[in-house]
């Protein structure tokens, strides 16, 4: 079947309705080749579970070689694949695309002011509460209250009680739930 007549369909959470657009950047992962989508169309109507559907079509940069991209630098090296190289990862793409293929399908919103963490375990042993903060001498965590915003299932977006650049325990908080302080040897 050919790449460029494939839709991709996925549901996001309704909370992403104000960040989508066509100018969005989406992708999913095929091996080791990251297909570029584009979308296609979203309706704007929640489903019972508080997601929307995104139809996506497959980029069609994604399916054909392009040489041209393949520009050389002014010190003469190669700022992309060998020729070689573009053509083998489209044949990749053309033999794994097939219909009923299920994969995660990332989004990219562009957003200058929120801070994101990866969401680990200790926010389900949390339930979004709190996170524990290290200190600089990373000696010692503090629990520290924090609000959650947006989750996409890989990131979460802290509106507030965690700032940039401060590290924090990401494993699971169950051993320690209570603890408001935490001592490392």
């Amino acid at each position: 079947e050919d790449p460029k007549k494939l839709e991709v369909v996925t549901f996001i959470d309704q909370s992403f309705l104000t960040k989508l657009n066509t100018t969005s950047k989406v992708s999913f992962d095929l091996g080791t080749v990251q297909i570029p989508l584009n979308i296609k169309h979203y309706s704007p109507k929640v489903e019972s579970d508080g997601t929307i559907k995104v139809t996506l079509s497959i980029n069609d940069k994604s399916t054909e070689p392009d040489i041209a991209d393949n520009q050389v630098t002014e010190d003469g090296s190669s700022n992309n694949q060998s020729a070689k190289e573009i053509f083998e990862s489209h044949k990749t793409i053309k033999m794994n695309l097939v219909s009923g293929l299920q994969k995660s399908v990332r989004f990219e919103f562009s957003s200058n002011e929120a801070l994101v963490i990866n969401y680990d375990d200790f926010a389900v042993s949390n339930q979004g509460e709190y996170v524990y903060v290290v200190n600089s001498d990373r000696k010692q965590a503090k629990r520290t209250s924090v609000q959650f915003g947006r989750i996409n299932g890989r990131q979460i977006e802290i509106l507030s009680g965690l700032k940039v650049g401060e590290s924090i325990i990401t494993s699971s908080y169950t051993n320690f739930i209570n603890t408001p302080k935490l001592k490392f040897n």
